[in-house]
């Protein structure tokens, strides 16, 4: 949750305990699992497809292949726009919910509405 290289109290211990919840079930020995199906061409080899907006919001303390990723989305995929933001790491929704939801919500208003 922290990112790697970061300090283990960077995150507050409430959050970390709640992602531990959450996670619990995935952790599950008897969880039942689906089974991958491998797509071809790749769905990374696809994104100029995507026909809806495209949000891409990635923490610079994550991984950085979750950064690259989010403006690969933005490069190739039409409508798609990346942010990486330099004070979260994976967990955005959960260490940022406000500036999430404003973001989702900027990103959203000048879009046509749904009938």
């Amino acid at each position: 949750m922290d990112g790697p290289g970061q300090p283990p109290d960077r995150v507050a211990p409430e959050l970390r305990e709640a992602l531990r919840e959450m996670d619990r079930p995935i952790n599950d020995p008897d969880r039942v699992r689906g089974q991958s199906t491998r797509l071809e061409p790749p769905a990374t080899d696809r994104l100029a497809e995507i026909r809806c907006p495209v949000l891409a919001i990635a923490g610079a303390l994550d991984f950085s292949e979750v950064a690259a990723a989010a403006r690969r989305i933005a490069a190739e995929a039409p409508r798609a726009r990346a942010e990486v933001w330099p004070d979260v790491a994976h967990m955005i929704g959960m260490e940022q919910p406000d500036r999430l939801a404003a973001a989702i919500v900027d990103f959203l208003a000048p879009l046509e509405r749904w009938a």
